[in-house]
């Protein structure tokens, strides 16, 4: 059992390190449904953990101003339990969330300790110790890898007993409701994401993706490219059309550039860990030091003042989607590589920080990201292991062309970028939103399993019990949806949830 809960664990510890900086998703549900099952040798049972949560992650991914559960702690503790502990995956997944809301809870104090960071770093930017920076910044990590290992370790080694003997203790109805509940986390995670997408005029989208699936029997993937194929048509007429009233606002000279592709690589690698040190003082303020600094010692090689100065202002407050914040980079690479005034560099910066941060919610969080699942969860449903490692690859492959891609393209295309950006952006955000709510519909359809023969069949039963046994998932998502518009946070709807599963077994509903 200690073998076992130090692996675990270990790669707890990697898994959060990634979640909140690398972002390779290498933590989420689905996966570590998988890795879990690996390793505590019940694979099936893991990935049917993992597909569970992963539906329910799908809403708060991105998800600012609140703090739901934490879907990575949630994922690992929930597997390792259902399988070290013979509970069903339902049951498993019910009793993680207090864990993965409590780690949470421990986050928030976490990111307000880092504010340590940002006063020293500011301390030794303003000294010129860039070594002192860069090492304090990815030291940053460590304090997350030994939080998240430390707790999944002890909540496994010493919550499995305690598990094994309350189920054995409480009353039948209450274990059943549990369950019920459990298998209700999906309606929640799509509760919430309809929420944050969802607007009246859009409503067909949704329905149009769940007939895809349920009644035409679509493949997801098949659903992806036609609305993909779709939605690209429009964006490169709407394109074309904005081409002709394109103007750049201002080249430079690409014959004085002097940072080479390796150096720009090196800063995209480093963007990697933007938020190695974040802070709830300056955001990402330290990572985006660390990452431009390779830029700024080879600009600044002979003048140590206007380094200092440099140091100090590009530690002012940053915040914006860390894929997309190589785009900036290159930008502002390419501007102090030319001495551009520093007030430009910061209205830059701030504006390009302010629009990708939303662009990259709408396009990433809200489309890539649920499709890339979506796809994985589709198999991952039929116990195929192929399932998290698709999500993997398609994730990570849209992942590193925006990252290494983005630092070239910002770094050659310079501030014309802000005329394509203020011309595409609301196209962009249309588009994100269209794919994303057809696709929400379509995963929708594959959680509830509805059909037309099972529509016909209930209507000719006429039993209010048989429409509540086959909907109540669609039921209860409805109104988890209802709660979020009236501005419940997630962590309550899920109580709700329990709640609900629990009185309905109690009064024998269901």
């Amino acid at each position: 059992m200690l073998i076992k809960s130090l692996i675990i664990g270990l790669y707890a510890g990697l898994a959060g390190v990634d979640g909140n900086n690398t972002q390779f998703k290498i933590g989420r549900p689905l996966v570590a449904g998988m890795i879990v099952g690996f390793f505590l040798g019940d694979v099936k049972k893991g990935l049917t953990v993992g597909t569970i949560l992963e539906m329910l992650g799908l809403g708060m991914v991105g998800l600012g101003g609140v703090s739901p559960p934490n879907i990575i702690v949630a994922g690992i503790l929930g597997a390792a339990f259902a399988i070290e502990a013979g509970i069903s995956a339902k049951l498993a997944v019910c009793l993680a969330l207090p864990f993965a809301m409590i780690v949470q809870w421990g986050m928030s104090r976490v990111y307000k300790g880092y504010s340590w960071f940002a006063d020293k770093i500011d301390e030794y930017a303003g000294r010129g110790e860039i070594n002192k920076v860069e090492l304090l910044h990815i030291s940053g990590i460590i304090p997350l890898f030994i939080f998240y290992g430390v707790v999944v370790f002890f909540s496994f080694y010493l919550g499995i007993n305690v598990i094994e003997k309350w189920i054995k203790l409480l009353p039948q109805f209450l274990v059943e409701g549990l369950e019920m509940a459990g298998g209700l986390m999906p309606a929640v995670g799509f509760a919430l994401l309809l929420k944050a997408m969802l607007k009246r005029k859009y409503i067909f989208l949704v329905l149009l993706g769940f007939t895809f699936v349920a009644f035409f029997r679509f493949p997801l993937i098949a659903v992806v490219l036609i609305v993909t194929a779709f939605v690209m048509d429009k964006f490169l007429k709407e394109r074309s059309n904005k081409s002709e009233n394109t103007e750049q606002i201002m080249t430079f000279n690409l014959n004085s550039k002097k940072i080479t592709k390796k150096e720009l690589y090196k800063i995209a690698c480093r963007s990697l860990f933007l938020q190695a040190s974040f802070n709830y003082k300056k955001m990402q303020a330290t990572g985006w030091l660390y990452s431009i600094l390779p830029a700024l010692r080879r600009i600044y090689k002979e003048r140590q003042n206007d380094l200092k100065e440099s140091l100090k202002a590009h530690l002012e407050t940053f915040n914006s989607h860390p894929f997309l914040t190589p785009l900036i980079l290159g930008i502002v690479v390419a501007m102090e590589e030319e001495h551009q005034n520093v007030d430009a560099i910061k209205k830059v910066k701030t504006t390009l920080m302010s629009a990708f941060g939303g662009i990259g919610d709408s396009v990433i969080w809200m489309m890539i990201f649920p499709i890339c699942a979506g796809l994985g969860i589709s198999l991952a449903t039929q116990g195929n292991v192929w399932g998290p490692v698709l999500f993997l690859a398609l994730f990570n492959v849209i992942h590193f062309t925006l990252v290494f891609g983005g630092i070239n393209y910002g770094y050659k295309k310079n501030l014309g970028l802000l005329t394509n950006l203020k011309n595409y952006t609301k196209v962009i955000s249309s588009v994100s939103s269209v794919v994303g709510l057809v696709i929400v519909g379509a995963l929708i359809a594959l959680y509830v399993n509805v059909s037309l023969p099972v529509i016909v069949g209930l209507v000719k039963t006429r039993s209010i019990y048989a429409v509540l046994d086959n909907f109540l998932e669609i039921i209860f998502m409805l109104f988890a949806y209802c709660l979020f518009r009236k501005g419940l946070s997630p962590n309550k709807v899920i109580g709700i949830a329990v709640l609900f599963g629990i009185v309905l077994k109690y009064l024998k509903v269901l």
